[in-house]
């Protein structure tokens, strides 16, 4: 099948307290559908969430959702490239990984040319990362995340204790933005812009790659 210029809005029922429906849920698709140039906006659960397959997707944009902006988890095993995650007040992470395996087999997802302008919750992270899961992000950018500490980067928690389920190369954040709005995608965005220049990128070099990577 093929999925492209599409947009989803508003979408997302309660079916049950704290239930509710993803913008678009891939269940076990696989990897001869194309999914490309799509935006999910200010949907009530997920932007994107992956339960299992194989299906790779591009150019995918999730906006003020009342969830996290990409999930994946039950064993799905794909790349994601470029992806931007835009939060409002409602949003916890911009990317939501692993936690249930699936008969054995985990799931292993590789992102790259990652965006993820934050809502600077406290109470969310950018990136949270559980277990049953391997994450590989080649090009990362996390504007208005919370505080990192040391070599972690800012808005990132790693639920499983192993610790090296994880691994970014060539990630860069700043706090220089501090709000979002959700009416106006287009400006925000411009806004980002404009802070992450005036600001500069805080940046590992490829030499500190290993600590990075591992979030000691």
């Amino acid at each position: 099948g093929t999925l492209e210029y599409v947009v989803v809005e508003y979408s997302g029922l309660e079916v049950a307290p704290e239930k509710e429906l993803n913008g678009i849920t891939f269940g076990g698709v696989g990897s001869g559908t194309t999914v490309s140039y799509v935006q999910v906006h200010e949907g009530q659960d997920d932007g994107f969430e992956w339960f299992g397959g194989t299906v790779d997707g591009d150019h995918l944009i999730a906006t003020a959702q009342g969830d996290d902006g990409f999930d994946v988890d039950v064993g799905f095993t794909g790349s994601i490239e470029y992806a931007l995650n835009v939060q409002d007040d409602a949003s916890n992470s911009g990317i939501e990984a692993g936690d249930k395996a699936f008969e054995g087999f985990n799931t292993e997802v590789n992102f790259s040319k990652v965006t993820i302008v934050d809502n600077e919750e406290e109470k969310d992270a950018s990136l949270n990362i559980k277990a049953n899961v391997e994450v590989n992000i080649d090009g990362l950018l996390m504007v208005g995340s919370t505080s990192g500490e040391g070599n972690v980067p800012a808005g990132l928690l790693v639920n499983d204790e192993s610790k090296d389920n994880i691994s970014i190369t060539n990630g860069y954040y700043t706090g220089a933005f501090g709000s979002v709005e959700s009416e106006n995608v287009a400006g925000t965005l411009m806004e980002v812009a404009d802070a992450v220049m005036a600001d500069g990128f805080t940046a590992k070099a490829d030499s500190d790659a290993a600590d990075y990577a591992a979030v000691k």
